[in-house]
C-alpha cells in the first residue's frame, strides 16, 4: 500500500466502526428535538431524558469508543483504549486544575477526538514493548496497569493539550 493508502485505511479503521451509531444518535437528537417542539415528549420528563441521554452520550464519552477503535486497528488491547478514553473523560477532573508533576492542568477531554486518537498511536508500541519484555506470567495484568500509568499523565499532560491546541 501506498502512505497515503495506509493513512486513509487507519483513519477510516478508527473512526468507520462509529458512523452507524453517530447517525443513529444525530436522529434521535432530532426527534427528541422534534417531540419537545410539538409539546407530544417534553424535554424535563423522564422519556425525553432518556432520549437526550441516548442522543448525547456518544458525543460526550467518543474518547471511550475512539480509544476501542483506535487501539484495535493498531494491534493494541481495545480495552486498554477505552480505559484510557474513560479516563480522559473521568468526570472529577474535567475542566478542573489539577498539578501533575509539577505542571498545572486544565482542560476537558469530552467529545474530542485528536487527543485519544494521538494518545493510542504512542501508547500501542509502549504496550507492544512491554509485552515483550514483561514475563508472561504477569504480563496479563502488569503491561495495562503500567500503560495506564504512564500513558495518562502524558496523553493528559503533553499529548492532549497539543492536540486541543492543533485542532
Amino acid at each position: 500500500m501506498k502512505l497515503g493508502d495506509k493513512i486513509l485505511d487507519l483513519v477510516s479503521g478508527i473512526f468507520l466502526p462509529s458512523v452507524s451509531v453517530m447517525c443513529a444518535t444525530g436522529i434521535l437528537k432530532g426527534v427528541n428535538t422534534i417531540l419537545n417542539m410539538t409539546g407530544l415528549v417534553l424535554a424535563t420528563s423522564g422519556l425525553g431524558q432518556l432520549l437526550a441521554a441516548a442522543a448525547d452520550s456518544l458525543y460526550l464519552f467518543f474518547p471511550i469508543i475512539l480509544g476501542y477503535n483506535a487501539f484495535k486497528k493498531l494491534g493494541g488491547n481495545p480495552f486498554l483504549g477505552m480505559t484510557l478514553g474513560a479516563a480522559l473523560v473521568y468526570p472529577a477532573i474535567q475542566s478542573i486544575d489539577i498539578e501533575v508533576f509539577g505542571m498545572i492542568v486544565n482542560t476537558s477531554y469530552q467529545s474530542s477526538v485528536l487527543p485519544i486518537v494521538l494518545l493510542s498511536f504512542v501508547a500501542v508500541p509502549f504496550e507492544k514493548l512491554l509485552n515483550k519484555i514483561v514475563p508472561d506470567v504477569i504480563k496479563t495484568f502488569v503491561v495495562p496497569a503500567i500503560v495506564l500509568a504512564v500513558m495518562l499523565p502524558l496523553g493528559f499532560c503533553i499529548i492532549g493539550p497539543v492536540a486541543n491546541a492543533a485542532a
